[in-house]
């Protein structure tokens, strides 16, 4: 990966800062409630393979292999020692160790949202080296209540569904795309003066990509 901006810096930096960071889903029934769908999902297009692109700690891929899949996990940003020791094995913040694994199934929840604009296409080639017949990707479409760079929203790249949607499609045309959008945090409160403008509709938007 050739990224314009340091996200190993920046991430490294709000991993070791807050113990929270990075630990995945809330135990809301909105949350489990995508993950029990995602499940369903990974079942009906038999993956087996899976790699968590941008894991975090690791809380997703613990889940998935507690349900038997074969799931490994890799974040650029995560200090290793901050990942919990049972799963360390299955996580790394090298790629390329993944490279010859034969992933099917590609996850990417909560990480689009956090790369530049300007690396989006770059982060989008280097999906195509694993060949997955599968690729799931959870996006906020909204800004996030934490900030990096002290100033900076941690949601660096935020649209609308539609956009995201588009971009898939012009990405990756070797694939039939689905998509849904859900309104999972109403209430949320942003720091500073940004908040979700009145009559948000959703702030996530789900996009699942099958090989034709």
């Amino acid at each position: 990966m050739n990224f314009k901006i340091n996200y190993k810096k920046i991430y490294n930096k709000s991993h070791n800062d807050k113990h929270s960071y990075g630990t995945g889903y809330n135990k809301t029934d909105t949350s489990n409630l995508i993950i029990k769908e995602l499940i369903e999902w990974l079942n009906e297009n038999n993956s087996k393979n899976i790699i968590d692109y941008g894991c975090g700690k690791g809380r997703l891929v613990d889940l998935l292999r507690e349900k038997k899949f074969n799931c490994f996990g890799f974040d650029l940003g995560v200090p290793i020692e901050k990942i919990p020791k049972h799963i360390r094995e299955f996580i790394s913040t090298d790629e390329e160790k993944f490279f010859n694994k034969k992933i099917d199934t590609i996850i990417c929840k909560d990480v689009m949202e956090h790369i530049f604009e300007e690396d989006i296409d770059t982060l989008f080639s280097d999906f195509t080296q694993y060949q997955a017949k599968n690729m799931y990707f959870l996006i906020s479409t909204v800004l996030a209540k934490t900030l990096i760079l002290e100033d900076v929203n941690a949601h660096v790249c935020v649209h609308s569904p539609t956009w995201w949607v588009d971009k898939f499609k012009n990405s990756f045309k070797d694939y039939k795309i689905s998509y849904n959008t859900q309104l999972i945090s109403p209430d949320r409160k942003l720091k500073g003066p940004n908040k979700y403008p009145k009559g948000t509709k959703e702030d996530i938007v789900i996009i699942k990509l099958t090989k034709n």
